[in-house]
This record gives C-alpha cells, structure tokens and sequence, in this order.
C-alpha cells in the first residue's frame, strides 16, 4: 500500500544538515566552514531587544496577531523604497512577504511548475532551490557558470533545445553567489529579458546577498529586475540584513503573477509573524540601518580576506578558488581524481575542520572535486588555522 506522495518520496536530506550531524562529534575544536550563516556578533542585539519590548508592549497585541498575507503594510512601502535604490520601481501591489526568500522559491515553484516542466539553474547552485525544484518533480537543466556568472550563451543554447510549451523557470542568484561567490556582469544582466520574452519563460532572481560588498566599487550592477518586465520575480531576505530569525523575505514581481502567489502563500501560512516583520520593519526604516550595512560589509570583507590570504600561503599547487566581491563564500576546485566527499570524515574527526562537498550543488553530482568554504561564521585567527588543517588534508591526498 501506498503511504507516502510522489512530493515526498521526491525528498532529500540537506547535505549541510547530514553533515552537522557527523560535525557534533567533533566538539568546540572543529572550525567550521559550513554553514553560510550570518556571524551573531553582527546581530544589533540591543536595538533589536528594545524594538521587540515597544512591539509587544505598546501596540494592544496587535504585534501577536493574524495580518495581512501579503505582510504588513509599513514594511510592505518600505521594501519599495529599499529597491527603488537598487533601480526596481515597484508598488505595494506587487510585494508579498515571505518566511524567508526560501519560502518565496517554494511559492514560486507552486504556482508556476507542473511535473515534466523545465526549470534551468546555475552550475553550481543553491541547496534550498535544488530541494524545492526536485519535489516540484520538473526537470531540472545546468547552464555553465564563468567568473561572470551565468553562462547566457550557454544558456541560450539550452532554452532553444527544450519544448517552448514546457520551459517555464530559469533560477539564478545575481550577486555573490551561493555556492561559488560568483556575480552576474552587468552585460549579462541585459541578456536577460530578451531570452524570457523569446523563449516564454519566467525568471527568479534571488538577491540575498547583494548588499554585502567589499567596498564601493563592487557595489553590485542594477538586478535585472530592474527592468520593466512581466516575466521576473525578485527576491530578497532580512535574513542577511538583521537576523534570520525573523524568516522575513520578499517576492516582487507583476502583479498578476502577485494574485496568484497570495493564495499559495495563505495556503501555506496564512499570513507571516506581525511581530517579525514589525520588528523588521522598524529597526531597517530607522537612520541606524545605513550604518549597520556598513559595519556588516567591513566586517564580513576581513573575514574574507584573511581566508583568501590563508588559501594563498597554505593550498598546494593545482587547487584554484574563486575571488568574490562579497558575500560569504569561497568555491574550492580540487584536481578531477580528487573526491572532497572521500576525505571529509578525515577532515571534520581528524583534522578538526569542516566544509561542504560540491555535490550536492549540482542537480546532476558532477561537481564530486569541488568544495564549499564559508568564512562568515569563524574569527580570523580560526580562518588561518582552519584553512591550514585542510591544506595539511588535501595535500595528504595529493
């Protein structure tokens, strides 16, 4: 007998969450490039604890009551003036607040794919998107990822290949990419929109990470939402601004695509934590959020320096990363007869250092040599000897 759905039998464990459960034997010694968090000492824990007591305390409940499921209309306008400086001019119409941008891909995926649809991704990608796609049951396609981001050539390439009726969803994250680091140019950001037009298909540009750059001239290129378009959808999260447990994201996109991403969103939850987003809403509205911005880019760009430094003295030959502009990751390629999954047992128990494999980044396990740094979470002393323990590691397999 039949006991669990197609959906869920479709299913798979994070790898990040199997490997934590292999790094909790390892104890406080295990120096973790893991998880792609955000470090707590960047938490304004003060603010946040006073605004949270005024919402509780001054607003008669209001704060822990149902709300709208499109999110609370204060935050709702401020998220449009927050993008209008990023170059998208949008209205509250058009703006539903999520649990996080990861439940806004799962919406996404909802609304818009059907088993057997075609859904085209960047090689590597994200993990949670990877997950959401394959219960989707939809056929996921790789498009090759340079120093410039996605490929758009290749990936013209492979939305000419695919029955027009049946594409339906390209997936990217425009700056500092997870897994790789890697940002879209501005050139291929121009691409873009055509290929959605010609070929019928739907864009998500997820944008988690774009405002931690490493000084003013990576500031990243206008997003290709940007563009007047019927055909993207544009995410971001406070996940990375303030602190992920507010699971505060947003999804905008035109506003048809909006009436039918409200109801799935009611499905889901009915409506998102008031409290959440009212905290969110007046801690990033007030003067002090632009100097928090800053202290978050200096901050995560010395953790990223001392790491790219570390990588530099410690790595054997044939070992290349790449050189992002932000964000909290290094995309480690190791020589093809190099498995990273084959020593990382050794790694976490023995050398006391963790990562994560490359596989799992790739719908079709091609990327078996490559390897996931995080430099967000640990202290600069903890980066260089970390990433020395694995160079002790990798050159012992070499």
């Amino acid at each position: 007998m039949k006991t669990f759905s197609e959906r869920a039998l479709r299913m798979q464990p994070s790898a990040i969450r199997e490997m934590t459960k292999l790094s909790s034997v390892a104890g406080r010694d295990l120096i973790s490039f893991a998880g792609g968090m955000p470090n707590p000492a960047t938490f304004p824990l003060e603010r946040l604890a006073e605004i949270a007591a005024a919402e509780v305390r001054n607003h008669e409940g209001r704060s822990l009551q149902y709300g709208l499921t499109t999110g609370f209309r204060p935050l709702v306008q401020w998220i449009c003036e927050y993008v209008a400086e990023k170059g998208i001019n949008t209205t509250p119409e058009n703006v539903v607040c999520t649990a996080g941008s990861q439940q806004a891909i799962d919406l996404i995926a909802e609304i818009l794919l059907d088993e057997g649809d075609f859904i085209l991704v960047e090689k590597p990608t994200y993990l949670g998107a990877l997950a959401v796609f394959v219960k989707s049951g939809a056929s996921i396609v790789t498009v090759r990822q340079d120093h410039s981001g996605v490929d758009t050539d290749d990936l013209e390439t492979k939305l000419a290949a695919l029955p027009l009726e049946r594409t339906k969803l390209i997936y990217i994250i425009s700056n500092f990419q997870n897994p790789s680091g890697i940002s879209l140019s501005a050139g291929r950001r121009k691409v873009l929109p055509s290929l959605l037009e010609k070929y019928n298909a739907f864009l998500i540009e997820d944008d988690p990470y774009g405002e931690i750059y490493f000084g003013e001239s990576n500031r990243p290129p206008e997003p290709v939402s940007a563009v007047d378009s019927s055909r993207i959808f544009y995410l971001g999260t406070a996940s990375k601004l303030v602190a992920p447990t507010f699971r505060t994201g947003w999804v905008i996109a035109e506003e048809s695509l909006i009436r039918r991403l409200e109801p799935a969103k009611e499905a889901a939850d009915l409506c998102g934590s008031m409290l959440d987003q009212r905290i969110v809403h007046r801690f990033c509205s007030s003067p002090e959020f632009a100097h928090h911005l800053d202290n978050l880019r200096v901050f995560y760009e010395e953790r990223h320096r001392v790491m790219r430094e570390a990588l530099e003295q410690e790595m054997p030959d044939g070992i290349s990363w790449t050189s992002p502009t932000g964000g909290f990751f290094i995309w480690l390629t190791l020589p093809e007869s190099l498995d990273s999954e084959s020593f990382l047992q050794e790694a976490i128990t023995g050398a006391k250092v963790s990562y994560v494999i490359g596989r799992p980044f790739t719908p079709d396990n091609t990327a078996a040599n490559c390897l996931r740094l995080a430099f967000s979470v640990e202290e600069p002393d903890r980066i260089r000897e970390g990433i020395a323990r694995l160079a002790r590691v990798i050159r012992n397999r070499m």
